[in-house]
């Protein structure tokens, strides 16, 4: 990734963010933070890659023991994109081979603070109950 980033300056935003994951995934936490704050700090205004940024950002500090700085990095992310969630981030990540890694990443940015569903939601339930109406079969 680093290669092509370099042969190809201008590259889509999400190769970045991908990047990260992927050392944030191998354990390298100084180089996926490196990427992370630097993606964070971009003048380009993309909701998308700052919400990886900082949920990433966020993962890096609770896997290091510091879930204050963890969720200081969730405040910001609220801040910026108030319906952020954990089922919007799985949906956006559930398609890596390594389910033991995503299952730690989003266990991780639960324990900085980001809430399960969006906000408002309700949960499932029936509100109207649906009765069988009795038919001339029915004795």
């Amino acid at each position: 990734m680093k290669r092509a980033m370099r042969l190809e300056p201008y590259y889509p935003e999400w190769v970045a963010s991908v990047a990260a994951y992927g050392h944030l995934a191998l354990g390298e936490y100084e180089q996926a933070n490196a990427i992370y704050a630097a993606h964070f700090a971009s003048k380009k205004d993309n909701s998308h890659t700052r919400f990886f940024a900082l949920c990433g950002l966020a993962a890096i500090a609770v896997f290091q023991g510091d879930v204050k700085g963890g969720q200081k990095h969730i405040t910001k992310l609220l801040q910026l994109k108030p319906n952020s969630n954990i089922k919007h981030l799985h949906s956006r990540i559930w398609y890596g081979k390594d389910k033991t890694f995503t299952a730690r990443y989003l266990d991780a940015v639960r324990q900085a603070g980001l809430p399960e569903n969006p906000p408002g939601m309700k949960p499932k339930k029936p509100s109207i109950f649906f009765f069988k109406q009795k038919t001339a079969y029915d004795v």
